[in-house]
Formats: structure tokens, C-alpha cells, sequence
């Protein structure tokens, strides 16, 4: 991982918000996605909601399910940015 991506980890997990995994790509976004098997009352929207939470400056581009029926896994992903904090 990145710099960044531990930093932006160790603010995700001090915010309570623990994702499967996170992505940096070329274009400065980064991805966060939670896997799930049931979702019990969990949403993209309430992750990217923590996310804002937990990481200054973070604007969340997409959130969104991405639904495999079994045996795959599916996600909850949340794609961000992170804007410069004045």
C-alpha cells in the first residue's frame, strides 16, 4: 500500500469504519469496498457516510452495490476523493 492508503486506512479505522479493502488509482481517487453476504441493514450509502465522517476533506464521487449472487462475494463500494483541507 501507499502512503496515503495507510494513512487514509488508520483514519477509516479510527472513525469505526473497517473496509475489506482499499484502492488508490491513477486518477487520485481511492475505493473502499466492505464485502457482505446478508446486509443487515448496511448500505454504500451509510460506508460513504462514515467515510465522510472519518476522513477531512474526503467528497464522495459513487456509492453503490455491487450484487453477486452466491457463491461470489458481493461489495459495498464507495469511490472518493480527498479535497484539500484549508
Amino acid at each position: 500500500m501507499s502512503g496515503k492508503t495507510d494513512q487514509i486506512e488508520r483514519q477509516l479505522a479510527d472513525g469505526g469504519a473497517y473496509p475489506d479493502r482499499i484502492i488508490a488509482h491513477k486518477d487520485g481517487t481511492f475505493s473502499a469496498w466492505w464485502a457482505y453476504f446478508y446486509r443487515c441493514g448496511k448500505s454504500a450509502e451509510k460506508y460513504a457516510e462514515r467515510i465522510l465522517a472519518a476522513v477531512p476533506g474526503a467528497v464522495v464521487v459513487e456509492a453503490y452495490e455491487d450484487f453477486h449472487s452466491w457463491p461470489t462475494t458481493s461489495y459495498f463500494k464507495v469511490k472518493f476523493i480527498l479535497k484539500e483541507v484549508k
